[in-house]
């Protein structure tokens, strides 16, 4: 009976998600990032509002619901993988992207390497 309902779950998980787990995972914690590294900043310049987080948030929800969408199309189109990966890599990409720019904010020093190639601007006159 155990292995049925393993065997369920699997499916019901696979319903909502059939690429690479490992990539979902790293998608998730870098929206924890980010939202953790926003919220700093945002205390840090003295602008934490509750309706701008409520906004965020809708947005990283937003982002789960888009990746579920492009597991269906997976599904659908039998794109092993392709659809939904690619759009996890694209939010991966524009989490970190994120992430690097609260953190430069907030007076965390980046490699130049980083900063030149993605186009953030590396605060050195922040006020401690």
């Amino acid at each position: 009976m155990e292995q049925v309902n393993n065997i369920q779950i699997d499916n019901f998980s696979s319903f909502f998600f059939t690429g690479s787990w490992t990539i979902i995972d790293i998608l998730i914690i870098l929206i924890g990032l980010d939202v953790i590294s926003g919220v700093i900043k945002a205390t840090r310049e003295h602008t934490i509002k509750s309706s701008v987080a409520n906004i965020g948030f809708a947005k990283k929800v937003g982002i789960l619901m888009v990746v579920i969408v492009a597991n269906l199309a997976d599904i659908v189109f039998k794109a092993d993988g392709m659809v939904v990966n690619g759009t996890v890599a694209f939010y991966i990409i524009g989490e970190a992207v994120s992430i690097l720019e609260n953190c430069s904010l907030i007076g965390v020093p980046l490699p130049e390497l980083l900063t030149k190639r993605l186009g953030i601007k590396d605060d050195k006159n922040i006020k401690n």
